[in-house]
């Protein structure tokens, strides 16, 4: 079992967490969490994930509770014979939307899911389509810079910039 918790350092007066949770190998699908981001434009939503499972979790100020969810993956099965694991999740700046790296050199883009669509709850993100950045190298390093570029690392040992 993992745990998370979230301390508010900067006020004195607080002994503990402010919000924790413990995530039982079922939630993670008996892969440990190995990634865990917080959003740049939204601090109380974080996204993380193992090799199989990818969560969103937020809270509020007055809750010392986690809500979460985990998107439906359907379609991201495996390539082939081997299962695709996912790597690192990064949140998008300035949008709603946030990118999950695969072994097999796919990014997962998910964005906010609209009541009319009928899939998820509002405010929830859902995969909205699966982008293949490389073939056969996994994406080892995923992260945004300057708003504008996402940077991904591969195994292959290039660095690539998209916009």
């Amino acid at each position: 079992m993992q745990t998370i918790s979230l301390w508010d350092w900067t006020n004195v007066n607080e002994t503990g967490p402010i919000v924790s949770m413990i995530i039982k190998p079922t939630l993670s699908q008996s892969c440990p969490m190995h990634w865990i981001k917080f959003n740049p434009d939204k601090n109380q939503e974080i996204a993380m994930n193992s090799a199989r499972r990818i969560m969103f979790m937020s809270w509020k100020h007055e809750s010392s509770q986690f809500e979460y969810y985990s998107p439906s993956l359907q379609g991201t099965d495996s390539k082939g014979s081997e299962p695709i694991r996912f790597t690192k999740t990064v949140f998008i700046p300035k949008s709603q939307m946030a990118v999950t790296g695969t072994c097999v050199g796919d990014i997962l883009v998910f964005d906010r899911s609209l009541i009319i669509e009928g899939i998820g709850d509002a405010d929830q993100k859902r995969l909205i389509k699966i982008v293949t950045l490389t073939s056969k190298t996994s994406i080892n390093q995923l992260m945004t810079i300057g708003d504008k570029y996402l940077v991904v690392g591969n195994s292959d040992g290039n660095i690539r910039f998209y916009d």
